[in-house]
This record gives C-alpha cells, structure tokens and sequence, in this order.
C-alpha cells in the first residue's frame, strides 16, 4: 500500500513538473488489447460507475485511484472500468434475465396447450334450433270445424253436418269392398248415402257423446307444422247434463280440403257414460232390501172408508247406490236447511224446490229425517210438515198426515211412518211414480142425477 502511495505521489510530482502551457492529448494509446482512453480538453475524462451508471469527469491522473460512488456507494478504479467495458455490459443484462425466463416459460406452456389440443376431439358442430311452430288452440280452423261438426249434431242439422265433414274419406273408410268409390257415385246416391249417415248420428246411441256433451278445448301441446294438410289431435268434452261429472274425450282427424278444413275421421277415446248406460233395462219388481216384504193394515179415511195399505215398521235408510257423491252431498245440506228453524223462508222454499227436481234419489233421505224427528216441539212439527210437503210434491202420494204447530198426535205420525216406508218397499224400484199413479187410476163412474145412474144414449138403428 505504501508502494501505491509513493507511486500515486510520484506521478503527482511528475504532473506537477510539467509546464503551464504543455497541453494533454485529447487520447492516449494503451498497450495492445487495452481499450483507448478519451481526454476532453479540459483534462478530464467521462467514467460511469460500474454499479448505477453515474456519470463522474474525473482528472487523467486519477484514474487509477479508487473513487467512491455518491449514488449507490460502490467503490471502483476508473480506469479499470473504462478499460472493461464488456463487464459492465454484462453487470448491465442482469434486468434482462428474467424477462428472458419469462418469456422461455411462456413458450413452453403455448408449446403443452398445442400438444394438448391436438390431441383433443374437435367439437361438433351445434345445431341451429328449428324454429318454433305454432300450437294448437281455440281458435284455430281445425278445432272450429270440428266445433261446428259437434254442434251440427246436437242441432240436428244435417246440412251443416254435409259441410263439415269430408264425407268422400268417411265414405272410403266405411266402404263395403264391393261397392263403388265415392267419385263414381251418382249425385242420387251421393245425397242419399249422406241422409243416411246423418240420420245415424243423430239417432244412434253410440254417438250420443255428441248430444250430451259439447267441445271443450283441443289439446294445446301439438303443434300445427308449416303448410299442414292434415293433422289429428285430442278434443275434451264437456257435459252439459248435471248427472255427468267426468270430461270426456275424442280423437279428432281434419283435413285441408278444397280450400277449407274438415272433419275426415272421430273416435271415442274415453267415454265418461258406464257401460250399457242409455239401454232400457228390465227392473226387478221385488221388494227393498233393507225394508224386506211389508204387510198390510186397514185404516178408516178422512171419509170413513176403510183401505187396506202396505204397513212396515221404519228404519233409517242410505242414499241410493248410483247415487253420485256430489249429489248426495246436495241432498244432505238441502234437508238439514229445511229442518233449520232459524233459516229465512227464501233459503228453506229454494231447497224444497230443489229437493223436488232432484225427485227419487231425494226420498230415502227425507224418509229418515221423518223418521228421527219425533215432532216434539214446535219447531219440529213445522220442520215434520215440509219434509211431507216434498215427499207429496215427489211422489204424489198422501198418507193422512199434515203436521201442524198445533198438532203434537205421535200416534198419526207413527202410522203415516209405516205407510210411507212400506209404500217405499214395494215401490223404489220406479223411476216415475206420479206416471205410475196416472197409469193405474182407476176409472171415475158417470155423475148420476136424483140416484140414477147415467147411461150413454144408443144410436138409433138405420134403416135397411
């Protein structure tokens, strides 16, 4: 270190020595693999530090001197940093290294998602959906045909039927194999083959569908295609009678012909009657099950005749056995308001209106209800004289009782009891007993005057 110092000294002394006027070179040669130093006029020389790259003008005689850095502290030699500069170029790459790997990594991982699609299934090719057709409904031409076909026959009128139905396709489907298409028909022929199918329809028990229901609505989920000439759907029937409480239901066929839709083809697809329902069937002429054969008893009338009626002790009853459940429901709330004492006479005349409409499927009922009601009170007894009001609307029938609020005989009433429910054993059977009553009226005798019985004049004898 002493040496350096000595040295370093000398060379000051050296400098030292020259003259004023002698001038630097602008450049100084090195030895041969060294780097030429440039001198500015001024005798100074441009060194950046090795570590930050700050520019320093520092003297030529103290470029082998160690000079520290302000910036970033790093103590160097100038001349060794300006005789090397491909280190200082290669201290400079350390940036650019990791950018480098940057970038080395990303061309590996674009490298493995090639590899890796290559090796995948291409995707298929989506469909584009068709597009949506419409539905039908209430208002389209196929199901208003087959409306006007259905209400045609209700009406009973055949030439609607004639236009709504394609009667060349039913002809073709109904065809005996012998006989002539429907185009070499004569127009005779054509008109009474069409008399005779419209005449089956409206009188033929199997197309009675048609008379006790009508067109609901079509089914709403198939769609009608573009430029459609024919389609089949499914039509709900609705009823129109009360006694019917289940939709049916009808397998529709139209067709596009001659410009207009028509009826081709119908079938019963379910049918809410019960088998047989609508056939006349023999009833038994037996006696109620439950009741059993009833006896007899004389009574003297209002008149003083003595009639000998059927007689059988009562019991409570159930509803009849086809009876519906709703209507047996109807039948329940219409008596318990009649027997309400509190219920306003507009309420209680409706239900007695309405038990009567209902008519046969209302008397066992109201037998019980006679039956429980002893007729104590008053009430009772007001209640007592519109139960037999409605069983005489019904049946036409009158065993010599009338309650009254005045009345309170339970003698009557227990003899009216019997009569009523042994009439009830050997008559429920029937389905019209006022018509039964008028068929078996026995026939009044001819008024007589002063005790002389009328007899029909004789017509007089012709002449020979």
């Amino acid at each position: 270190m002493a040496s350096r110092r000595r040295g370093s000294s000398a060379s000051r002394s050296r400098a030292g020595s020259r003259g004023a006027g002698h001038r630097p070179s602008s450049s100084r040669t090195s030895a041969p693999g060294q780097t030429a130093i440039k001198v500015r006029k001024d005798g100074k020389v441009s060194v950046r530090c090795p570590q930050c790259s700050a520019s320093y003008a520092i003297p030529e005689d103290y470029l082998d001197e160690r000079v520290k850095c302000k910036h970033c502290q790093m103590t160097f030699v100038p001349r060794v940093s300006l005789e090397k500069p491909a280190r200082r170029k290669r201290g400079g790459s350390a940036v650019t290294k990791p950018l480098v790997n940057i970038a080395l990594l990303g061309i590996a991982i674009l490298v493995v998602i090639i590899i890796y699609n290559a090796n995948q299934e291409a995707p298929k090719p989506v469909k584009a959906a068709p597009p949506r057709l419409p539905l039908l409904s209430t208002n389209s031409p196929m199901y208003i045909v087959f409306e006007e076909f259905a209400d045609a026959i209700r009406s009973k009128n055949s030439l609607k039927v004639a236009q709504a139905v394609n009667l060349e396709q039913v002809y073709s489907d109904r065809k005996v194999k012998d006989e002539p298409p429907w185009h070499n028909l004569t127009q005779e022929k054509k008109a009474a083959w069409t008399d005779g199918f419209t005449k089956e329809l409206f009188e033929d028990k199997k197309w009675e569908i048609f008379w006790i229901f009508e067109p609901l609505k079509p089914d709403d989920t198939v769609p009608i295609p573009k430029d459609c000439k024919s389609l089949e759907f499914n039509v709900t029937m609705n009823p129109l009678q009360d006694q019917w409480f289940v939709n049916g239901e009808i397998l529709v066929r139209t067709d596009f012909v001659d410009g207009v839709w028509k009826v081709s083809r119908w079938d019963i697809k379910k049918d809410p009657r019960p088998p047989g329902w609508g056939k006349k069937k023999k009833k038994a002429h037996g006696y109620h099950k439950k009741l059993g054969k009833p006896g007899a008893k004389t009574i003297t009338d209002a008149d003083g005749q003595k009639q000998t009626r059927a007689f059988i002790e009562p019991q409570p009853l159930d509803h009849l056995e086809d009876t519906p459940p709703e209507l047996r429901k109807e039948i329940d709330q219409a008596i318990e308001r009649i027997m309400d004492p509190d219920e306003v006479p507009k309420v209680f005349k409706a239900s007695m209106r309405r038990l009567v409409e209902i008519g046969k499927p209302a008397i066992p009922r109201l037998l019980t209800k006679f039956y429980e009601v002893k007729g104590s009170t008053e009430d009772e007894r007001i209640a007592l004289r519109l139960v037999v009001d409605v069983l005489r609307d019904i049946t036409g029938e009158s065993f010599g009782y009338t309650p009254s609020k005045f009345d309170a005989s339970n003698q009557q009433r227990k003899a009216a009891l019997g009569f009523w429910f042994g009439w009830w054993s050997k008559n429920w059977w029937r389905d019209d007993f006022r018509a039964h009553e008028q068929d078996e009226e026995i026939p009044i005798p001819p008024p007589t005057k002063r005790g002389i019985k009328r007899t029909p004049k004789k017509p007089p004898k012709q002449k020979k």
